[in-house]
């Protein structure tokens, strides 16, 4: 008789070779010079994790006994609402906001790195389309000292904007203070 895979195999093979196929594209994206916009490696980690709580319950359904069944459910429950907000905290502080803007006519995804760092600032790529941008940085915008988020708190002054080349050489910087 030939055996057939339970629902938790089927589930983290799936796992498996989302990551796998994920990391492939990543590297072939990387020789492109191309990488995955944020919110594509935010959704593949959250549906990782998602179906790891689905494998999670699985098992704990499964449990015959009703009262020890009940025990284990609700410790698990209890577990994945405590998890939940660390893990977005982690998956937050992680994150750079982006934007999608045009500048100087072209259309660019825009990283405001100021959480991080001890001063703001904001990095231009170009934009590929709604999965992809380009993974070399195009033009940089300095703010200065502070963590703040130009594009919410706009009344900061830009202090500095540079330019890059390809080879991610400089190839211009104004300064405006």
């Amino acid at each position: 008789m030939k055996k057939r895979w339970s629902f938790p195999t089927i589930v983290l093979a799936v796992i498996v070779i989302f990551v796998l196929a994920m990391i492939a594209a990543g590297l072939i994206l990387s020789a492109l010079h191309l990488m995955f916009r944020q919110w594509v490696i935010t959704a593949a980690v959250v549906f990782v994790i998602a179906a790891l709580v689905v494998i999670l319950f699985y098992y704990v359904l499964r449990i015959k006994p009703t009262w020890l069944k009940a025990a284990v459910l609700v410790l698990a429950a209890a577990a994945v609402v405590f998890a939940a907000p660390r893990v977005g905290a982690l998956l937050s502080f992680g994150r750079a906001p982006e934007y999608r803007l045009e500048r100087d006519g072209k259309n660019y995804i825009a990283y405001v790195g100021a959480y991080m760092e001890k001063y703001t600032v904001v990095r231009y790529y170009d934009e590929v389309n709604f999965l992809v941008s380009g993974n070399r940085v195009v033009m940089e915008d300095y703010y200065g000292v502070g963590l703040f988020d130009p594009y919410v708190q706009t009344d900061r002054e830009l202090i500095r904007t540079t330019w890059y080349d390809k080879d991610g050489s400089i190839l211009k910087t104004v300064n405006y203070k």
